[in-house]
Parts: structure tokens; sequence; C-alpha cells
């Protein structure tokens, strides 16, 4: 017979479960609300916003360790991969 499984949920994770639902249900439902009221600029915002923070990770890493630059090398497109991450 399997065991059964302990049924204790502390505060802690309760918490976390709840905030984990909540940000991600926003993560799904704002984008098409903003796309409602905004109309087709929306896309282009995300991309600008997207461009900018991965500009912005481009600038941290140049002085931070060779881990992080190999990581950024392999996930980021060929127009950011400059000699000065190498």
């Amino acid at each position: 017979m399997p065991k059964e499984l302990e049924r204790d949920l502390g505060l802690f994770p309760v918490i976390a479960i709840s905030m984990g639902a909540m940000i991600g249900s926003g993560i799904f439902i704002l984008p098409g609300l903003a796309m409602a009221e905004a109309g087709p600029a929306v896309i282009l915002s995300f991309f600008i916003a997207g461009l900018l923070v991965t500009l912005l990770w481009r600038r941290l890493l140049v002085s931070h360790s060779a881990a992080s630059r190999i990581f950024f090398r392999a996930s980021s497109p060929g127009f950011l991969k400059t000699s000065r991450l190498s």
C-alpha cells in the first residue's frame, strides 16, 4: 500500500502559492487589456522594453564573471554579440 503524503502547509507556502497565482494570472491578462486600450502599439512597446532590458543586462555583464558572459552570448541574438563580451 502506497504511503500518503502529509497534508501540511504552513503560512509561507500558502502565501507563496497565492502570490504566484496572482502574478501568473496578471502576466496573461494585462497584455490583453493593454491591447484592447492601446491597440497594436502595445507590441511595439513590449519590443522596445525588451530591447532596453537586454542592453542594460549587456552593459552590466561586461564587468562580471565569465559564466554570465557565456550565458549571455548563448542566449542573445547575433546583433547583440560583440567582441567586448568574448
